[in-house]
């Protein structure tokens, strides 16, 4: 691809899409539908301590069964930055 960020392996071409794909997901969510609604101190509450929470695991998971560490790695296991982690 033109700025190299797809990953070689079609496997992790998948993971790659499907992580820029939650990515969006959350971005909708945290947006209530792109601003179609307004937060309250109760919904928020409720989505940042669990939904929120759950898109995180799904996201620190991914990165740990590829061998991401706090220190060291990328989201796919890939040896240089993909899309998936831009997202």
């Amino acid at each position: 691809m033109k700025f190299g960020l797809m990953p070689d392996a079609i496997d992790k071409q998948a993971l790659a899409l499907k992580a820029m794909l939650d990515c969006n997901d959350v971005l909708a969510e945290i947006s209530l539908g792109n601003g179609a609604q307004m937060w309250n101190a109760d919904t928020w509450a409720e989505f940042s301590g669990t939904r929120l929470v759950r898109w995180l695991q799904i996201f620190e998971q991914t990165g740990a069964i590829h061998g991401l560490s706090p220190d060291a790695g990328f989201l796919l296991g890939t040896p240089k930055a993909t899309m998936a982690d831009l997202g």
